[in-house]
């Protein structure tokens, strides 16, 4: 495949939003989103029993010393034995001798059966040293005591952690952040620990509540997960100023909170509306996208084509998703070459339309729109009949106050729970739907409702944290960037494959049928497959990061790696322009913000987004004092409008939080789908009104307007595709047994990581929490395992905290694996954990109490040759 990148002139200095760039050419934006845990990260603490676990790990070693002192007196039974019976085949079976050796050998095989009972026979006894007698019962009398003594800790532990999870639950905010997520865990699970007293509940249903609790907990103390007051989010700068960082918070935690609806809750109401006869006609239908209308001809997805009336034709060309059907109507009734008498003549071949899947008629609620209500308020305030349009209106206005009720009852969780009760009954009464969906699913917009919140705080770093950062991930920015390069590769190779299969020997093909095979390369078990390119990045980054057999921990110099870096990963551009930015998360480990300040840190690099600008969805952008900002620093790096997908709803099942932000009036929205609603239908494009077709001499696949008014590269056109299959893609080193942690410079960018098939953990099979434990710290201590990981299974999504000194928080990762393998997951199954790097002790991040907080900074790389970089491409408008 071609390189289609033509580069402009290099800046003569970096832009005021970025950085300035670092000695291999990457700047990061100036602004960066500080994703913070909600709840201090000590607080989880309180699951675990440090002097339990040191009762475990007494019983572990008692239980190897007994252990050893019996096998080494049955390992001299066992060889007085074998040279009894050497003896016995040299001798006579008549003699004397031979009888008397034959009963030796029954004696000496009793005492073994013995030793294996653990048993101190008299005659054992009797035929055995006095001083190994006394070694073993000293031996025995440890094994006891240690193991009274584990008893009582557990028992101990177990209260402490019951404790805990009661504490936890009566702690107002802790009960306001599972409502919001959960309310029925809320009124059940916590309600119960919460309560003065719980000894008249089971046993069973007592657990049952402290391990969910014990789930939320770890969650919102361990994790920098963006989602409502319990993971706020926060924002930091870099500044010229050479101190490393300053930082500030106020008093209260949170500097503001934002109630918003899911879009499937006001796409309810919508549907709802659209369905009664009499508003349809200020409905705005809109073409099926994937449609081309040709005069009379509708040409179709699948590449027929069927005539229509010309009233057919012209009722569907009228359907632009702006006109409401009363003004269609209107509009062709008034038109004299057409054989309309009234307007519900226009209504009913509309009707006829819509029932053949040819146009969708119905209020619309758009893509990507944080306030999709205020859209469907303006459709519903244009009806001009007021006996229409009060009752829909007053509908729309008992869902707001409804939610508005709900933001008011922010901060006091059993109003929060009213409200969200209410909610809910007022979404059934108006809807006449349920008010959840998919339970269970950790990021199915499952509420009607959800709270996004800014962090009270302001965080600067200076070019003293700052470059040295940037020096460190230079070598990791370099290899991402040349993976999308590849991947780029890749798919212009099979987008040309199908192109030439579909196109044979015509110069364009209709890009609805292109997208008909394009699509599986995204979506699906045969998405393209980028192992390959892993594969690559792998064995480049091993060679490069060489790793001394037996190391535990591993310090590289980046000047010496990036020595390597040029010939490993030189690429020319960055594959497409929406790769121009490459978001790393990076936390700072630090005892505080003093130390930071004293140098006394280190960097920790999370998950690397590849080819994707992290900072462009709603949880953020809306979070942001300047939105706007923003959306003007990612155009002044792109240098061109976003083509923006519109996709199905139902195919993409994402909450509108993680959704990109688009911009009006500037992005292209590409509409796909039948349910796809353009936030700007005026500038939007329809798949069906597209070609794919060659140009430059057949070297390059572009996309126009059947008119040529409008050209992209065919690359651009799927750039937020790629981005999004592209995202998660990017790990340094392939998934190994064992992986020590690996620092270039300051950056940790390996932390130190294990996997184990679910068969090679022996507590797992444990009957009870306190057997579970006991194995698990055997287990633990043989393998040298840290006190703190995280654990990630293929059957859950996100981590699991785990606190090896807490018997809870063991036995609920025994039951998680139990589950799992009696719901069908084979036992060879890996799972992996890594070390809890930054750990508790290094929380930098205070609230105005000095408790600390977890936290993550989510970073905005760019090249400087790929700023603007894509502007000049050939056939780019």
């Amino acid at each position: 495949m071609r390189d289609v990148l033509n580069l402009p002139q290099a800046r003569t200095g970096p832009a005021p939003h970025l950085s300035a760039p670092s000695a291999h050419g990457w700047s990061f934006w100036r602004v960066l989103e500080c994703r913070t845990a909600g709840f201090p990260a000590a607080a989880v603490l309180g699951f675990a029993d440090p002097d339990c676990a040191a009762a475990a790990d007494a019983l572990v070693r008692a239980r190897s010393d007994a252990l050893d002192a019996w096998n080494g007196v049955r390992a001299g039974v066992k060889a007085r034995i074998k040279a009894l019976l050497d003896d016995v085949r040299h001798d006579p079976s008549a003699s004397a001798r031979h009888q008397q050796l034959q009963q030796e050998i029954l004696a000496l095989r009793a005492d073994a059966k013995a030793i294996d009972r653990r048993q101190f026979s008299e005659a054992f006894c009797a035929r055995t040293p006095l001083q190994t007698v006394q070694a073993l019962r000293a031996a025995e009398a440890g094994r006891q005591l240690a193991a009274a003594r584990y008893d009582a800790s557990v028992a101990t532990a177990q209260q402490r952690s019951r404790d805990c999870a009661s504490a936890f639950a009566r702690t107002p905010r802790f009960a306001e952040a599972v409502t919001w997520q959960n309310p029925l865990a809320a009124h059940s699970a916590v309600a119960l620990l919460a309560a003065p007293s719980s000894d008249g509940a089971g046993a069973t249903r007592l657990r049952r509540s402290e391990q969910l609790v014990a789930m939320y907990a770890q969650r919102y103390c361990t994790k920098n997960d963006t989602i409502g007051f319990f993971g706020p989010v926060g924002w930091a700068t870099l500044g010229d100023q050479p101190e490393p960082i300053r930082f500030h918070c106020e008093p209260h935690l949170l500097a503001r909170r934002s109630v918003y609806f899911e879009d499937w809750a006001i796409q309810a109401l919508a549907a709802r509306l659209s369905a009664r006869p009499a508003l349809r006609r200020w409905c705005t239908p809109r073409r099926m996208p994937y449609l081309r209308l040709e005069g009379v001809t509708l040409h179709l997805q699948t590449g027929a084509a069927t005539r229509l009336s010309q009233e057919q034709a012209a009722v569907l060309g009228a359907c632009d998703g702006q006109l409401t059907a009363a003004g269609i109507a209107a509009a062709l009734t008034a038109n004299p070459f057409l054989d309309f008498d009234s307007a519900d003549e226009v209504y009913a071949i509309m009707e006829e339309l819509a029932a053949s899947q040819r146009l969708a008629w119905g209020f619309a609620v758009c893509a990507s729109d944080a306030w999709p209500e205020r859209h469907l308020r303006t459709q519903l305030q244009a009806i001009t009949d007021d006996a229409q349009r009060l009752p829909a209106v007053a509908a729309l206005d008992a869902l707001e106050a409804a939610r508005a009720a709900l933001a008011a009852a922010a901060g006091d969780a059993r109003a929060v729970a009213r409200a969200s009760e209410q909610l809910g009954e007022v979404f059934e009464q108006v809807c006449g739907l349920p008010s959840n969906r998919r339970a269970g699913e950790t990021y199915g917009a499952r509420t009607l409702a959800y709270e996004d919140c800014q962090r009270a705080m302001s965080v600067q770093l200076g070019t003293q944290l700052s470059a040295p950062l940037q020096a460190a991930l230079d070598p990791v920015l370099a290899s991402a960037r040349w993976f999308c390069y590849q991947l780029a590769q890749g798919f212009g190779l099979a987008f040309e494959a199908i192109f030439d299969r579909l196109a044979r020997a015509a110069g364009a093909l209709d890009f609805t049928a292109f997208w008909a095979d394009a699509q599986v390369l995204f979506f699906g078990n045969a998405a393209f497959d980028a192992s390959a390119i892993q594969a690559q990045l792998w064995a480049r980054w091993e060679a490069i990061l060489a790793a001394p057999a037996g190391a535990t921990c591993i310090q590289h110099d980046s000047a010496a790696v990036m020595g390597a870096i040029g010939a490993a990963f030189d690429v020319p551009h960055c594959g497409w322009r929406a790769a121009c930015h490459q978001s790393p998360d990076v936390m700072i480990a630090a005892a505080d913000v003093d130390a930071v300040t004293r140098g006394d840190y280190r960097f920790v690099l999370g998950e690397l987004h590849l080819g994707l600008n992290t900072l462009m969805n709603h949880s953020a952008v809306n979070q942001f004092d300047e939105p706007w900002r923003l959306l003007a620093m990612l155009r002044a790096d792109r240098g061109a409008p976003r083509i923006m997908p519109c996709l199905s709803r139902a195919g993409t099942q994402q909450p509108i939080r993680v959704q990109t932000v688009l911009e009006p009036g500037v992005d292209v929205e590409l509409c796909f789908s039948h349910d796809a609603r353009p936030l700007d239908p005026a500038s939007a494009l329809d798949i069906g009104e597209l070609v794919v077709q060659r140009v430059q001499g057949g070297a390059a696949l572009v996309v126009q307007t059947r008119d040529g008014a409008r050209s992209f590269d065919l690359l651009d056109v799927f750039g937020e595709l790629l981005s999004g299959f592209a995202a998660d893609k990017f790990r340094l080193l392939a998934p190994a047994s064992y992986r020590p942690r690996i620092a270039i410079d300051r950056l940790v960018v390996q932390r130190q990581a294990w996997r184990f098939s679910c068969a090679e953990l022996p507590f797992v099979a444990c009957k009870g929490s306190a057997a579970a434990f006991l194995e698990a710290r055997s287990w633990r201590l043989e393998r040298q395992l840290p006190r703190w990981v995280f654990v990630k299974t293929p059957w859950e999504q996100k981590p699991f905290y785990l606190d090896f000194d807490s018997p809870l928080y063991v036995w609920m990762l025994a039951r998680q694996v139990r589950n799992a393998q009696d719901g069908g997951v084979d036992p060879t199954t890996l799972i992996g954990m890594s070390e809890m790097l930054p750990a508790h002790s290094e929380a930098w991040l205070p609230d105005a109490d000095g408790h600390t907080y977890t936290s993550e900074l989510r970073i905005v790389a760019i090249h400087a040759d790929d700023a603007n970089a894509f502007t000049h491409r050939a056939g780019m408008p």
